[in-house]
């Protein structure tokens, strides 16, 4: 009998210290597997190239693996980021049709900007819609970089038509 309560009390104490041992474990929604190994390979270029003692030139290698594997990563973090919050916020729509409801009727909503112009190489202003569109697919990336940067500093949703 004493041989039962106890194996009953072990398993019921290996049961609950198992919960509460992976309960504390929460990751992000835009985490992967992928994003892992990623980490791990930055962090173990940087270590190869923090230890470096000997040969100038085979730190500089190592440097350049390092900064590129961390650019590298830092890239595709943001890009799962910025892919979960769209996917939150379709799902959060979807999920609660009243969301939008609420905002017109407490009259917060927001419309979107329709960008009409952008300036021109010589420093003018496009004056139509049809002037604007016409010339995007003829933008040099720098160019393209500063409007992503504009219409992120404003808040509207025009950024994303300038993906590259």
């Amino acid at each position: 009998m004493e041989e039962v309560i106890q194996s009953a009390c072990r398993r019921t104490f290996q049961h609950s210290h198992s919960i509460n041992k992976n309960s504390k474990k929460k990751s992000a929604p835009w985490w992967s597997v992928g994003l892992t190994a990623m980490r791990k390979k930055v962090n173990a270029n940087r270590r190869l190239y923090q230890r470096t003692r000997n040969g100038e030139a085979l730190k500089e290698r190592r440097k350049a693996t390092y900064m590129e594997a961390k650019r590298t990563y830092q890239a595709e973090t943001k890009k799962a980021k910025c892919t979960s919050e769209k996917e939150f916020y379709n799902v959060a729509a979807s999920i609660n049709p009243w969301s939008q409801v609420y905002k017109l009727a407490a009259g917060k909503t927001r419309t979107g900007s329709i960008m009409t112009t952008i300036r021109k190489p010589d420093g003018t202003k496009t004056t139509s819609l049809h002037e604007t569109v016409n010339p995007l697919p003829a933008l040099t990336y720098q160019t393209v970089l500063d409007l992503n940067a504009a219409c992120r500093s404003k808040r509207t949703e025009t950024y994303w038509l300038f993906s590259l």
